[in-house]
């Protein structure tokens, strides 16, 4: 990807593609701290809070996935989706104003 590994970065191309415009300082530390809790979930095997949530997807990469550098770039990558997945779903991208 073109934005390298640095989330900021991500969050950054992320809201370029999808609504033509950078976050707001805001939507920034929101969307670095949603970052850190998928990648903790991912991480986590899907369990947050002692709660078991797990999909198919996150079975997968936890089933799969060693605990290395490898797993973790796996996770943040499925964490970064997962908030792409939040962005095209908000009515910004949905609805033209």
């Amino acid at each position: 990807h073109d934005s390298g590994t640095d989330a900021d970065h991500q969050i950054d191309r992320a809201y370029q593609i999808a609504l033509i415009r950078l976050p707001t300082p805001a939507q920034k530390v929101l969307a670095l701290a949603f970052i850190r809790a998928q990648t903790d979930r991912h991480l986590n095997d899907g369990r947050v809070g002692g709660q078991t949530g797990r999909s198919a997807r996150v079975r997968s990469i936890a089933d799969t996935a060693a605990p290395s550098a490898d797993a973790v770039k796996t996770v943040q990558l499925a964490a970064l989706a997962d908030l792409c997945h939040v962005i095209i779903n908000t009515n910004e991208f949905i609805y033209l104003d």
